[in-house]
């Protein structure tokens, strides 16, 4: 078994879900964190998803549903307390969406093994 980090690079999120992480071939991973960065001086809200493969972004994989992240503030999200041990299969995604586009940048991480 080979066990490695993965990274959630930056990026600026939409109001329509985008796929921010995918598990690839031949691993599973467990994601850890995500962190997500307000840019504007108004309180946004991000969504976040896990999504198995072949899935779509809904109701059923909401993991967090419009968390407030308040004017030009950071907001931690352990994906480590809140999804436990769960481990997501090749193919699976991380999605997310905010409230108002360009004004939540996100970034993460986590542990990815071989299967």
């Amino acid at each position: 078994m080979i066990l490695r980090s993965f990274n959630i690079p930056a990026s600026q999120l939409g109001t329509g879900a985008s796929t921010l992480y995918t598990v690839p071939t031949g691993f599973r991973s467990t994601p850890k964190q995500l962190s997500a960065t307000n840019t504007t001086p108004t309180a946004r809200t991000i969504t976040l998803y896990l999504v198995p493969s072949g899935g779509a972004a809904s109701a059923t994989n909401t993991l967090v549903s419009a968390m407030t992240i308040p004017p030009s503030g950071i907001g931690q999200i352990s994906l480590a307390h809140l999804i436990g041990n769960q481990v997501l299969e090749a193919g699976a995604t991380i999605q997310a969406l905010a409230s108002a586009a360009a004004a939540l940048s996100v970034m993460g991480g986590g542990i990815e093994e071989t299967v």
